[in-house]
């Protein structure tokens, strides 16, 4: 019987489900210790730097991941190729487009309000 149960923990269906829950929960836990120690409006920065940190990445991974994924997937070994050098190729040019925004954003958040300037 023992053995039964620790061959469905290794099971990585279930080693997927646990570690998708234990980031859950620490997230959780992250997220009660920054609410107990921070001001309202240091916490409301966070929430705000977290929302645009998150639109971001968004965009990037949804950008990149689902078409390398899509093109990857099966393809030949030249093809696997050419789109793994697309994707890195991509990637560096959303990164430059980016830095490039950020570049602007940061002198004028500087000028604007100091606490802005985390976002830039």
């Amino acid at each position: 019987m023992d053995l039964r149960i620790i061959d469905r923990i290794k099971n990585k269906h279930f080693l997927s489900l646990a570690g998708n829950g234990i980031m859950s929960v620490l997230g959780m836990l992250n997220m009660m210790i920054l609410y107990r120690a921070l001001s309202v409006s240091d916490i409301g920065m966070w929430v705000f730097f977290l929302s645009i940190l998150l639109l971001v990445d968004t965009f990037r991974s949804g950008f990149l991941t689902t078409a390398f994924i899509k093109f990857y997937a099966g393809a030949s070994e030249e093809r696997s190729k050419e789109v793994l050098g697309s994707a890195w190729y991509l990637a560096i040019i959303v990164t430059g487009i980016l830095v490039l925004l950020n570049v602007p954003a940061y002198f004028f958040f500087f000028i604007l309000k100091i606490s802005l300037l985390l976002f830039s």
